[in-house]
């Protein structure tokens, strides 16, 4: 005869190992697009793309740090807070400098 409750316990245990592995992946990918944002190659991509779209250059160090600021300041907490969710872990805020 057939263990409907047995097999039950086997789908909710393995939802709960997927949702597991699902975290773990998704704060992966977050983790390393959170330190690929605060090289310098992101920053580049960001004036080149002011560039592009207003014709201005952004070269002085005074310019480039305002946009280090930016970057900071609006898409650090943005992803901490998506960790946060996908984690469930209340994890250290950013304070803007």
């Amino acid at each position: 005869m057939y263990n409907f409750e047995f097999n039950k316990k086997i789908t909710l245990m393995n939802k709960e190992m997927v949702k597991s592995i699902v975290n773990d992946v998704v704060n992966e990918k977050l983790s390393n697009l959170i330190e690929e944002m605060s090289q310098s190659e992101f920053t580049e991509m960001i004036c080149d793309m002011y560039h592009d779209q207003t014709g201005e250059v952004i070269e002085d160090e005074e310019m480039i740090e305002e946009v280090n600021q930016v970057i900071g300041d609006k898409v650090l907490p943005l992803l901490l807070k998506v960790m946060e969710y996908v984690s469930g872990l209340e994890l250290p805020k950013y304070e803007k400098s």
